[in-house]
C-alpha cells in the first residue's frame, strides 16, 4: 500500500435528511466537485489536518493521536485489496492472454478507493484501472 496516498472528505457535513439528495458537496469526495464549494477549505500542507484533502500519512499520524489502531486498520485495507485483486485474477488472466504477447511484460497499475466508516471500518467504494497520478485532482 502507497504510504503517500491522498484522504479527500466532503465539503459538507453528512446528513440522512432526504433534503440534502442533491447536495452533492455532502455526498461527494471529489476535488473537482468540492473546489466550487464556498466551504472547501485547500490543503496548503502536506501534513495537515484542516482542510479537506490530506496526505494519507496525516490521517495516520492523526488517528494515532486520537488512540486508535492504525495498524489494524491498515491491515483491515490490505485485506480487502487483496481479496478484490484475487476476485479480478480471471478477467484479469483471460484479457492479458488476449494482449499481452508476454505476460510477464504486462503492469497495470490500480487506485482503490477506500471508505472509512464511523467505525472506521474500510470499505471499498471502487478501484481504478490507471490512476490519475495528478496532485490538483
Amino acid at each position: 500500500m502507497y504510504d503517500n496516498g491522498l484522504v479527500r472528505f466532503a465539503s459538507s457535513k453528512y446528513s440522512h435528511s432526504s433534503k440534502s439528495l442533491s447536495n452533492r458537496y455532502v455526498h461527494l469526495t471529489n476535488y473537482s466537485v468540492n473546489k466550487f464549494n464556498d466551504a472547501y477549505i485547500k490543503n496548503e500542507d502536506e501534513a495537515g489536518t484542516e482542510s479537506h484533502k490530506w496526505g494519507l500519512k496525516a490521517l495516520w499520524q492523526y488517528l494515532q493521536v486520537a488512540g486508535q489502531d492504525v495498524e489494524g486498520i491498515k491491515t483491515k485495507i490490505k485485506n480487502i485489496v487483496i481479496k478484490t485483486i484475487i476476485a479480478s485474477v480471471p478477467t484479469v488472466t483471460s484479457l492479458s492472454k488476449s494482449h499481452c504477447k508476454y505476460r510477464h511484460t504486462c503492469h497495470e497499475l490500480f487506485g482503490f478507493d477506500i471508505f472509512l466508516d464511523q467505525h472506521l471500518k474500510p470499505w471499498i467504494i471502487e478501484v481504478n484501472i490507471s490512476p490519475s497520478l495528478h496532485t490538483s485532482a
